[in-house]
């Protein structure tokens, strides 16, 4: 990819708004989204990459889009920084329509959008400073201003000290921040990662993800977040988009995503997030009701209500004590999700539908798991 600054004319100038009644103040018009995507397809041979995904990217934003292997994200990031042309639909990044942009244009465009990479694709023979300056180097700017913007990007990422080190002398955590300083040269309105975390370690992962938060709080920076992996959504992405076989199954804010799972994609994805067994094995479960049997639920709430005593508002509408097979509180982005899996004694029909009609409202979600005879 082309890095250089950007030269981009307003994208709204010559707009015509005709005016609103004296007596009316004029509505305020939707700010205009950092990127949108309109029923983009692309296929390769067979293969259907992309099948009519649409999307907006508000700017100031991190978007999280996740799916399995082959699910499409690597196209459609290529399709964002203009490598790929969709066979149809639209592209607009910044208000430009990729597709009727010539090349000397797509590269003042690709220059701001910054990319980082999985497997960082560094310049090994140059130092870090020489890394980060590249892009720099590439749009003209004097040797002073380079230096002085690669003293200040490496003090941002945390590098002060190792300008002058060569990428092989460096850790994968380092690595990955010499990239993210390159990426940022260009003073770039959009960021761009593939799948940046994957090749590390986990606590390098959360440092890097930090560093992330930080610069979209510091700087403003609108980030795309291509991955496959839950917990990095969980993390640091606002709003998350999930893609199966180049469509969007499901999309929304990541808590009530976690919160609220539609598909069972989603969920399989959130629970590999978790790291945590079942609280009953499949096995020992049994699909419904007969006399006797404790009722399984999964119950999730999120925001201020999943700070409340839930199992005693529970044990009010259910008239007993529901047993707590498991319990956690997660972070997702600022918003706290709770989530109880409990086992309600004599789970009868009756009983749930009580529970829920009494409950219901202090929960995202309420699921009965099953039924079983022993839950512990």
């Amino acid at each position: 990819m082309t890095l250089a600054f950007s030269d981009l004319e307003d994208a709204t100038s010559g707009l015509l708004v005709a005016a609103a009644p004296a007596c009316e103040a004029a509505p305020k018009a939707a700010p205009t989204p950092l990127v949108r995507l309109t029923d983009v397809r692309k296929r390769f041979g067979a293969l259907q990459a992309l099948d009519g995904i649409s999307l907006e990217v508000a700017a100031g934003e991190i978007l999280g889009i996740i799916g399995r292997s082959g699910a499409g994200k690597s196209t459609l990031i290529r399709c964002l920084n203009g490598l790929e042309r969709p066979d149809g639909g639209t592209v607009e990044v910044l208000g430009q329509n990729l597709a009727n942009l010539r090349e000397a244009a797509l590269r003042r465009l690709r220059g701001r959008v910054g990319m980082i990479f999985q497997h960082f694709n560094l310049l090994s023979a140059k130092t870090v400073a020489g890394n980060v300056a590249l892009p720099l180097r590439i749009a003209g700017v004097d040797q002073a201003k380079r230096r002085a913007r690669v003293a200040d990007l490496l003090a941002l990422v945390g590098l002060d000290g190792k300008a002058d080190s060569y990428p092989a002398q460096l850790s994968g955590g380092q690595k990955q921040r010499v990239g993210i300083a390159r990426a940022l040269a260009a003073d770039p309105a959009l960021l761009l990662s593939d799948e940046a975390t994957s090749a590390l370690d986990p606590e390098t992962t959360a440092a890097i993800l930090q560093l992330l938060r930080d610069i979209n709080r510091q700087l403003g920076l609108t980030v795309v977040m291509i991955t496959h992996e839950m917990s990095v959504v969980r993390a640091v992405c606002r709003r998350v988009l999930v893609l199966e076989r180049g469509t969007v199954i499901e999309q929304g804010r990541t808590a009530e995503i976690f919160a609220r799972p539609r598909t069972e994609l989603t969920r399989r994805l959130i629970a590999s997030a978790q790291h945590a067994p079942e609280a009953v094995p499949a096995e020992r479960l049994e699909p419904s009701y007969r006399p006797g049997l404790y009722a399984i639920l999964r119950v999730v709430a999120q925001g201020t209500a999943a700070t409340r005593p839930l199992v005693g508002a529970l044990a009010g509408h259910a008239g007993v004590e529901p047993l707590v097979l498991r319990a956690e509180i997660d972070r997702v982005g600022t918003e706290p999700v709770a989530t109880l899996v409990l086992a309600v004694p004599d789970g009868t029909p009756e009983r749930l539908a009580a529970l829920q009609a009494g409950a219901g409202s202090l929960f995202s979600s309420l699921e009965v798991l099953g039924y079983a005879a022993d839950p512990v």
